[in-house]
């Protein structure tokens, strides 16, 4: 096994450390359940873990490989100087959600692999979140405010559409018709595709513009916030989901490793444009769709593949679910988790 660092080596950046040695599939449950490859950063006293996450060839955006043996994990430095990586990779049953770290058994492929790189300050313009730092709810204080320089944040964003990753040009994403609650219709954002630059990304042959083109015009009017459905299954839209196969069938521990570094795309054009990303992680027909509610291995599964591959972003807020029928108890639950 090997391990190399990549990314933007920035204060508040992505930086990302993958891995090779390992090889998996999506189409293996096991891949999510029973590997857990974790990464923990250190610098003076600061000291923090990461979930990584398979990532298939290490270009699936693009490829839409569904195997390789590339594991990643991003990390937003929240201070610049030397840092130093120290990789956990380990095997044991449902060990991905099991937070005891020397749980399972240590694959010697990986496991043990460190490094070192150095984080710079952010060369971003004041528009990008990433010059802000981390957007944080501090206990006694009324507003969100930013942890790098210090400033207040109101959010001013947009709550419509709520099935804005209900994109037609994402791998695997489908209209279904299989609740009396599924409407709206599949996104193409047509008329924004001509709102996308020459500099900015994209998705293998050509696809991909008119999301990135909207992201811009919204950028451009002053709204700082998206409001973004991870799951709308058997919801309103019936369409955005993060799971290999529409999960009304119940195959909720396998990932679709190129969508989700899709959304991870446009996730990074949000940030670097100023947009907030506001993620609700359910909605009130599906908040009962894993494990009845509560919270078990699937539910812990969708929050550590949400957490590892977005969770960087400076600037998210998390939401347990709009509409919610959840109890307070199994909220809590959540959030602890």
């Amino acid at each position: 096994g090997a391990c190399v660092v990549t990314g933007d080596l920035r204060q508040w950046h992505r930086v990302e450390v993958e891995c090779t040695g390992f090889s998996a599939s999506e189409a293996d449950d096991a891949t999510f359940t029973d590997y857990r490859f974790n990464v923990t950063f250190t610098s003076g006293s600061s000291v923090v873990t990461v979930p990584g996450h398979f990532a298939a060839d290490g270009d699936a955006a693009d490829s839409g490989a569904t195997t390789g043996d590339v594991w990643r994990a991003y990390f937003s430095p929240p201070r610049t100087g030397s840092w130093q990586y120290d990789v956990s990779f380990r095997s044991g049953q449902n060990i991905s959600v099991d937070t005891a770290a020397n749980a399972g058994n240590a694959m010697s492929v990986i496991d043990g692999l460190s490094g070192s790189f150095n984080v710079t300050s952010s060369p971003a313009p004041a528009t990008d979140m990433r010059t802000r730092g981390l957007l944080q709810h501090l206990d006694g204080d009324r507003y969100l405010r930013f942890a790098g320089d210090g400033s207040i944040y109101i959010e001013g964003g947009m709550d419509s559409p709520e099935n804005i990753f209900g994109y037609s040009e994402f791998d695997n994403t489908t209209k279904f018709s299989d609740a009396n609650s599924c409407k709206g219709i599949l996104h193409n954002f047509a008329p924004h595709a001509g709102d996308w630059r020459s500099s900015d990304p994209q998705l293998a042959n050509y696809r991909g513009r008119s999301r990135i083109g909207l992201i811009n015009y919204i950028a451009s009017t002053g709204v700082n916030a998206i409001y973004i459905m991870a799951n709308t299954v058997r919801g309103d839209g019936c369409d955005a989901h993060p799971w290999a196969e529409y999960n009304a069938s119940g195959q909720v521990k396998r990932f679709d490793v190129s969508k989700l570094d899709q959304w991870e795309r446009a996730l990074t054009h949000m940030t670097a444009n100023g947009i907030m990303i506001h993620l609700k992680t359910q909605e009130t027909e599906n908040n009962q769709l894993l494990n009845n509610g509560n919270l078990g291995l699937e539910r812990q599964l969708y929050y550590r593949e949400l957490i590892s591959r977005f969770g960087h972003h400076p600037a998210l807020q998390w939401n347990l679910g709009e509409e919610n029928t959840n109890t307070p108890a199994q909220q809590r639950a959540f959030s602890d988790y």
